[in-house]
């Protein structure tokens, strides 16, 4: 089977390296454009399946680019993600790109909104007889332009609510064929909206598939039962398991009403499970922001280990130091370099003054920690909430900060 291509449209050598070598790891093949004039070349020639555009190109805007892609028949259906230091409600026609990532983009997030954005040819189209107007009750904006083009590909007409209140609004006001929730949501979750379907005598019959990203147990499928859903499927790129429901769904007889006293008494567990649902959604969002900030450094080591063959050290440093600061947004940082006998030397800081920029040779007192950093070779985070050491909090109140990110970089050998 071919890979997918997608086309990187970035001026900046470092960042289209970096984004390159994430996605052909993952099996995709990759066509490189470093300005506008080649993107529009390669895109008449290779069709990719989708373009990821930086907006800030030598030669073209990047939503003028956009247009042009979009008046190209081989694209014009692609997915097209914008890719920007700026935020979405800051750029002029964001809605008119598929998607937008901010940068620095962390290579994890930037694989899963590709692959939901890659829709497969290969899943066969809903039947005649497959129900075809779909609800869509999911909070997330990108996920819910996932399931959106899912839908459309399998036949389905599909209106969309940003979350459970709003959906049982428009199914109330035009009873759909099925509705497609997300499992935990504001107001409303995807199991009291199930009851609230099954509760009313319009909506009664009406499919409804709930989808989560998080584990599911038995005694969980057994709830997601009794509330009233057909299924509950896990969120995949291909969203196969929703099609193998929706297939099933077609095939079989309308789903009866739900007794009343059976709804009332899973109300206690919904609230136990969407409770469980929230703690396992705290717990891995702090994990996604741990990933995301050692990640979003990728690019900063790629450049760094360039140093090797730099005759400058010292401005070299200084501009590598500027450039993450500025792209990760960080107030303040430092590098130190090891000599040949070993000792830990200050060659370069930013945002530091006063008192506070005096301590930095010594590093507040603390070398032996950048020492231990450097000899393990594995980043070191230190945050004031989670402290346990108290030489590690004082640390911390002689730095200013409440967090800081130590680095380890090995050059050459």
């Amino acid at each position: 089977m071919t890979p997918a291509a997608i086309m990187i449209v970035e001026d900046n050598a470092i960042t289209r390296r970096t984004m390159r070598r994430h996605l052909e790891t993952d099996g995709f093949f990759v066509l490189e454009a470093p300005d506008g004039k080649t993107a529009l070349e390669l895109a008449a020639e290779r069709c990719p399946a989708l373009i990821l555009v930086d907006l800030h190109l030598p030669d073209i805007d990047g939503q003028v680019l956009l247009t042009r892609l979009r008046a190209m028949p081989c694209v014009r259906s692609s997915p097209i993600v914008a890719v920007t230091g700026l935020f979405p409600e800051q750029i002029r026609g964001a809605t008119e790109f598929t998607d937008i990532l901010t940068k620095p983009v962390e290579p994890g997030h930037l694989l899963r909104v590709i692959k939901s954005l890659l829709v497969p040819t290969s899943v066969e189209p809903a039947s005649p007889r497959v129900r075809r107007r779909a609800l869509v009750a999911e909070d997330d904006r990108v996920q819910r332009k996932v399931l959106r083009l899912h839908l459309g590909l399998w036949g389905f007409e599909v209106t969309e609510a940003a979350n459970g209140a709003e959906a049982l609004r428009l199914a109330r006001a035009s009873p759909p064929d099925v509705i497609v929730s997300d499992l935990l949501m504001p107001e409303i979750d995807g199991l009291s909206l199930c009851l609230a379907v099954r509760g009313d005598p319009t909506l009664a019959s009406v499919p409804v598939v709930l989808v989560t990203s998080y584990h599911i147990d038995e005694t969980d499928h057994t709830l997601v039962a009794r509330s009233g859903a057909i299924a509950v499927v896990s969120r995949s790129h291909d969203m196969a398991e929703l099609g193998e429901v929706l297939q099933r769904i077609a095939r079989e007889e309308p789903v009866p009403a739900q007794q009343g006293t059976r709804q009332r008494s899973t109300r206690d567990d919904i609230h136990r499970l969407v409770g469980h649902m929230k703690r396992e959604e705290g717990v891995l969002g702090a994990l996604a922001e741990n990933q995301a900030a050692v990640s979003s450094l990728l690019p900063f080591f790629e450049r760094f280990s360039d140093l090797a063959s730099h005759s400058d050290i010292d401005s070299t440093v200084d501009a590598l130091l500027a450039g993450y600061l500025d792209a990760s947004g960080a107030a303040r940082g430092c590098a130190f370099l090891a000599t040949p006998s070993g000792a830990l030397t200050l060659r370069s800081q930013l945002g530091y003054r006063g008192p506070v920029a005096s301590e930095l040779p010594s590093f507040f007192g603390r070398l032996d920690l950048l020492e231990r950093v450097l000899a393990q070779g594995t980043v070191l985070e230190v945050r004031s909430d989670d402290l346990a050491a108290d030489d590690l909090a004082v640390l911390l109140g002689r730095a200013g900060v409440s967090y800081l990110m130590l680095v380890p970089l090995a050059i050459g050998s």
